[in-house]
């Protein structure tokens, strides 16, 4: 029987291991389930809005890049659909100063504008081993299509929930998990239960992932090319303003909108 330094054998070392992820996924379960309340606590409803303003602003970074920002993964050659050599990701993307691939989002907003109608439906494709859109707003509730259009490659897309634990930790509660061998599509409900912050990959093809902000009520926007956006229509009063980055993380930051006024804001990522 081998044995290791520690002197256990490796059989009961490898139970230990098991034993103490066991724990840990058993505490992230009570966390998710008791300890973390649903973020919406009452229904959105659909109102006038009655002197409504702008919180317009821009997401910066600064500093340099960390060296993961951009990483080339290797393409299989299992999967002819996919390519053959390296696909970039790019987790951090920042030009001239401005960040891209930020939701921002209203926290706590429980009645205003009417969503579009448009918003009852979404749309997720696979396209040569890539999500088609890698960003989208999707309102809580909606019904997605999922479609594989990838002839002879197997999927299995996945979205999950970023929840922010008291420790500070982030667990990814999974929501659902479809293998799709052929091409075609399924539809599926988007309900998270405990964040609107989603993402989506595919546990056969780790090069692809894809982030979704899924809110209760219409407040929310993914900022455009140059780092800025717009929130019209927002009831007077006082406003907390949320910027999340997958990769980066949340910033907020408290406004006050006079009625039929206009805020800006600013978010820096980075150093």
């Amino acid at each position: 029987m081998a044995i290791r330094k520690s002197g256990l054998p490796r059989c009961v070392a490898k139970s230990r291991r098991r034993l103490v992820r066991g724990r840990q996924l058993l505490a992230e379960a009570i966390l998710l389930a008791v300890a973390i309340p649903a973020f919406a606590s009452a229904e959105y409803r659909e109102v006038e809005v009655e002197d409504g303003g702008t919180i317009t602003g821009t997401v910066s970074f600064r500093g340099s890049l960390p060296g993961d920002a951009v990483e080339n993964f290797p393409v299989s050659g299992k999967w002819p659909g996919c390519g053959t050599g390296y696909r970039k990701v790019v987790a951090i993307d920042a030009e001239d100063g401005a960040l891209r691939g930020v939701f921002v989002l209203l926290e706590g907003v429980g009645a205003g504008k009417k969503w579009p109608e448009s918003s009852a439906a979404a749309a997720l494709d696979q396209k040569r081993c890539e999500f088609v859109p890698t960003h989208q707003i999707v309102r809580s509730g909606a019904t997605m299509t999922i479609r594989n259009s990838d002839t002879g490659v197997l999927h299995n897309v996945n979205m999950r929930e970023i929840v922010e634990v008291s420790s500070g930790r982030k667990v990814r509660r999974m929501m659902f998990n479809i293998a799709q061998p052929v091409v075609g599509e399924v539809e599926q409900k988007i309900k998270p239960r405990k964040s609107p912050f989603l993402t989506v990959g595919c546990d056969l093809h780790n090069f692809m992932v894809a982030h979704v902000l899924a809110p209760e009520h219409p407040y929310a926007a993914l900022v455009d090319e140059d780092g800025t956006f717009l929130l019209d229509a927002v009831p007077p009063g006082e406003h907390s303003v949320v910027a999340w980055h997958p990769r980066l993380g949340k910033k907020r930051m408290s406004v006050t909108l006079p009625a039929g006024g206009a805020v800006e804001v600013e978010f820096a990522f980075g150093d």
